[in-house]
């Protein structure tokens, strides 16, 4: 478990840097809203990892947004990432807006224990390809 700690010890959320997000695969995947969010660039040891941030809706529930860049996948920055943001906004729950078609974001969100709503959920037309609501409580 020290090797894990080691690995994250100098990650940060950053200030949003939209450019690099425009590195990441599938990007525009994500919905921001710039105004109606707050944003942030995940850095470790001074490289860009990805881009973290959540919406908020008409009830002010936050909506994760985050895409890690494909050279830092499957290295547990999604968890980390979504366990810092969440402390520093002392969020009890998170909600997440997914593709049923996304079987990687699904799985990555059941891992780190979120779970799929099944109660009529009113999903924002907006979003691109997006039929499933998740959460979690912390």
């Amino acid at each position: 478990m020290r090797l894990i700690n080691y690995l994250f010890e100098n990650l940060e959320l950053s200030s949003f840097d939209n450019k690099f997000m425009k590195t990441i695969k599938n990007y525009e995947r994500m919905y921001l809203r710039e105004k109606e969010g707050t944003y942030y660039t995940i850095i470790d040891n001074n490289k860009k990892i990805g881009v973290i941030g959540f919406n908020t809706n008409k009830d002010s529930k936050p909506f994760l947004q985050i895409a890690i860049h494909q050279d830092y996948r499957n290295k547990g920055y999604f968890e980390k990432s979504i366990k810092m943001l969440v402390k520093k906004h002392k969020f009890k729950r998170l909600f997440s807006d997914i593709s049923k078609n996304n079987q990687v974001a699904i799985e990555a969100h059941e891992k780190m224990g979120f779970n799929k709503m099944t109660d009529d959920i009113d999903i924002d037309k907006r979003l691109f390809n997006v039929d499933m609501r998740m959460y979690k409580d912390f």
